[in-house]
């Protein structure tokens, strides 16, 4: 077989189901419709949506979803096993989550101004369960929600589309998650549909794509077409995840073959620069590992007290977009006792990271609400 073709083994459906959360707010009920419409009967996909309404509002989702497909469409109940080809719709004033290989209702956030039902908590707890079989949609709405979810399932392998600014009657949403960087597709409901379908009857099975005992590398070119356009090596990267982001683009393009990936690639700097920042994976969390945090916590705590009056300088050399960095300065307040002992000259912080894109967002330091969702009380 050509190292660089996928092997008709490979391409045998998968039989794990793929579970799509597609969130959506103002403007994303239009949206939802086109897409469903044009998603085929005989993808394995189980879809969740989590639209945006007023906690007392009668919703009527499930009906008018319903009428613009053949697929099954029901209100989802409270710890129900997910099946293929439905669609499951969140009811009001209830947060939905993926654990365990099932759906669950919770209380949404008491916060007036957090959105109910949240499309991140959604995302972040598919992407906790699902992995590589997450698929993440952000249709038409105002506001960020989604955003940090989408992130979250780029970092598990999954995949994740975003609504066009030119169909999107809101782009607040779709917009937001496009600027994190961990956007696959950007395209309308329609097409959505139509390549989500492709995306899906197309299992990511690696095995074509594994790397031979070869003298020569055999992604050379590619990395070499990588190097001279980001001046960045990749070549001592661990081979596995350079496969997995590489074929991560193929299957988006609808590219089969690696050669003919590289040619294109060749050709298109634009995608040089997509599968660029799909390396970089550039996606974090406020306190993520939180028992690593606590024993951190611990540590800062017995050094601010055995060297009471030194000065403290901390370097985080991978930040992504800053919440560790942030995080971190969260714990040397309360260890130094409050923020009014956080003066200059006793706390110096450095945070640096190869993202451009990601060192932005983290310069400003405006997050989500959702993010606060990780921040201990």
């Amino acid at each position: 077989m050509d190292d660089g073709q996928l092997s008709d083994e490979a391409l045998d459906k998968d039989p794990i189901p793929y579970v799509v959360g597609i969130g959506a707010s103002a403007g994303g009920l239009e949206a939802i419709r086109e897409l469903m419409k044009n998603v085929s009967a005989d993808v394995h996909a189980t879809y969740v949506v989590v639209q945006h309404m007023a906690p007392k509002h009668r919703s009527l989702l499930t009906t008018l979803i319903g009428r613009e497909t053949h697929l099954e469409v029901v209100e989802i109940e409270d710890d129900i096993e997910p099946l293929p080809s439905i669609v499951y719709v969140t009811p009001p004033n209830n947060d939905v989550i993926y654990r365990d290989g099932r759906l669950r209702l919770v209380p949404p956030s008491p916060e007036v101004a957090d959105p109910k039902p949240s499309v991140d908590r959604f995302f972040l707890s598919l992407a906790e369960a699902a992995n590589e079989h997450a698929v993440g949609v952000v249709l038409s709405g105002t506001g960020s929600d989604g955003s940090y979810g989408v992130q979250a399932i780029r970092s598990a392998g999954g995949f994740t589309i975003a609504q066009d600014d030119q169909s999107a009657k809101y782009n607040g949403m779709p917009l937001t998650a496009v600027e994190t960087g961990c956007v696959d597709l950007v395209l309308s409901p329609i097409e959505i549909g139509t390549h989500l379908s492709k995306i899906l009857s197309r299992p990511r099975n690696f095995a074509a794509l594994q790397i031979e005992s070869t003298r020569e590398h055999p992604l050379a070119d590619l990395l070499q077409i990588l190097l001279v356009r980001t001046r960045v090596d990749f070549r001592e990267y661990k081979s596995t995840t350079v496969l997995r982001r590489i074929e991560r683009r193929m299957t988006a393009l609808g590219i089969k073959s690696r050669d003919e990936y590289t040619a294109f690639c060749r050709s298109n700097p634009s995608e040089v620069d997509a599968l660029f920042k799909d390396l970089l994976i550039s996606v974090t969390r406020f306190f993520r590992d939180a028992e690593d945090f606590q024993a951190l916590s611990d540590c800062l705590k017995a050094l601010v007290a055995k060297k009471d009056g030194e000065g403290f300088r901390i370097w985080v050399a991978g930040c992504a977009t800053g919440e560790e960095v942030y995080s971190i300065a969260i714990l040397m307040a309360e260890a130094m006792g409050g923020l009014q002992n956080m003066r200059r000259e006793k706390v110096q912080i450095f945070a640096s990271d190869i993202d451009s894109n990601a060192l932005k967002q983290a310069r400003t330091g405006y997050y989500a609400m959702s993010a606060l969702n990780d921040i201990p009380d």
